[in-house]
C-alpha cells in the first residue's frame, strides 16, 4: 500500500511542508526499487519519496506514482490546504514584568516579515524604530514611557510580495 504523510496537511501561505510517500509490503510479496514521480512538478529527484514544498502560495493537490522494478504502479493523491497568512495587533499592553503582555507586537501566523514597525507618542516624536518580531517594551532612550496612547505605523510584508499597512493606537498601560 501506498500512504503520504502528513494526513490532512493545512498550512500558512509561505509556511514550508515535507510529503513523504511510504510504502507497506508483506515479505512474501517484496516491492523491490521503486520510483516515484510527484506530479505537479516538484523539481526533486524521481528516485525521492519525500518533497518539500517551499513556501506555496495556494491550496493544491499533489500526486505520486511509485513504480516497481517489475512496473507495478500504484498512485496516491493529497491536498495541501493553504491558509492566507493572519495577523494582528492588540490595542494595550503592560510592560511591567510580569511575562503577559509585556511587549507590543504584532502576531501574526505564516511566512510574514516585519518591514516597517515605527510608534510615535501623542506629539508626534518616533519612540520606537525597528524591524523584528521582538516589539516595543515601552522603553524610549533606556527609560520607561509613561501610561498613554501611542500610534504606530507597521507594513508587513506578505509572502505573496504584497504590503499590508497596519496603523492604528495602542494603550501602554503601567
Amino acid at each position: 500500500t501506498l500512504n503520504i504523510d502528513p494526513f490532512d496537511p493545512v498550512i500558512y501561505q509561505g509556511d514550508t511542508i515535507t510529503l513523504s510517500a511510504n510504502t507497506s509490503t508483506s515479505s512474501t510479496n517484496p516491492i523491490g526499487n521503486l520510483t516515484y514521480q510527484w506530479a505537479p512538478s516538484t523539481g526533486i529527484l524521481a528516485s525521492s519519496n519525500e518533497v518539500v514544498l517551499t513556501r506555496p502560495l495556494q491550496t493544491t493537490t499533489y500526486t505520486v506514482n511509485t513504480v516497481s522494478d517489475a512496473g507495478c504502479l500504484q498512485q496516491e493523491t493529497i491536498t495541501v490546504t493553504v491558509l492566507p497568512p493572519n495577523f494582528g495587533v492588540p490595542n494595550a499592553f503592560s510592560p511591567n514584568g510580569d511575562g503577559k503582555n509585556d511587549f507590543f507586537k504584532v502576531e501574526f501566523s505564516g511566512n510574514v516579515t516585519i518591514e516597517t514597525f515605527q510608534i510615535y507618542s501623542r506629539w508626534g516624536e518616533l519612540v520606537f524604530n525597528n524591524e523584528n518580531d521582538a516589539g516595543w517594551d515601552g522603553n524610549f532612550e533606556l527609560e520607561g514611557m509613561p501610561q498613554d496612547v501611542y500610534v504606530y505605523n507597521i507594513v508587513l510584508r506578505m509572502p505573496d510580495g504584497r504590503k499590508e499597512v497596519l496603523t492604528g493606537d495602542v494603550t501602554l498601560l503601567r
